[in-house]
């Protein structure tokens, strides 16, 4: 872009406006077209899949910790089945 496509609207010894004039945002440089990622639709399309993503992964952590606590309790009573059968195999009678 050229600088004479910033056209001024206030006088150029007032500060804001000479700031105004040089902040250029992504937005304004940006092309329009059909694939816009600025569009609403997209973008809520985007966010409603992301929340669907985060919801399946949170449900997924909460299995895995459920199945992982499960298991840590059901093996309790092997683990000292297990090592009072060591206990009575390694002691003298």
């Amino acid at each position: 872009m050229t600088a004479n496509h910033f056209k001024p609207t206030r006088s150029a010894s007032d500060p804001a406006s000479a700031a105004q004039q040089l902040a250029v945002t992504v937005r304004l440089s940006t092309p329009i077209e059909t694939s816009d990622p600025y569009i609403t639709g997209c973008m809520e399309f985007l966010l409603l899949l992301w929340d669907e993503m985060d919801d399946w992964a949170g449900a997924s952590r909460h299995l895995a910790s459920s199945a992982v606590s499960e298991l840590r309790s059901l093996s309790a009573p092997f683990v000292s089945a297990a090592s009072a059968l060591v206990v009575w195999i390694l002691l003298p009678r």
